[in-house]
């Protein structure tokens, strides 16, 4: 099981890479298939991204990749949560980054301001 999720993840990051998308660009890409505008995806939107993609997942097989990126069992994605999941050491570098900002005396953003790590624009 663990081998078949990380031939999953290992096949979504290399598409991803050649459509030109970086871990920056996810909350662009998640823009495209977010059915409310927010670039949150709920399981519907994650299954279109899915087939666009050309994965070739069946819908067990996609519903068990949404549920490892959705690992808090809200019924929906966020950049953040993908990012985390196939890119760990950029979510990792970007949380540094903000406690090293924040000990500099710079400011950083609160829970209402865009934190995202993943924000940037479309490579496609």
């Amino acid at each position: 099981e663990d081998r078949d999720r990380l031939l999953l993840m290992r096949r979504t990051k290399k598409r991803l890479a050649e459509w030109g998308y970086t871990p920056r660009d996810i909350n662009t890409f998640f823009q495209l298939f977010s059915s409310s505008g927010d670039g949150v995806l709920g399981f519907h939107d994650f299954g279109n991204m899915i087939d666009e993609m050309k994965l070739g997942l069946g819908p067990d097989r996609a519903r068990e990749l949404f549920e490892m990126f959705d690992s808090e069992g809200r019924g929906t994605i966020l950049p953040e949560d993908f990012v985390a999941v196939l890119f760990p050491s950029t979510a990792y570098e970007s949380v540094v980054d903000q406690l090293y900002r924040s000990s500099e005396g710079q400011s950083v953003p609160d829970s209402g301001e865009d934190s995202s790590i993943v924000s940037g624009t479309s490579r496609r």
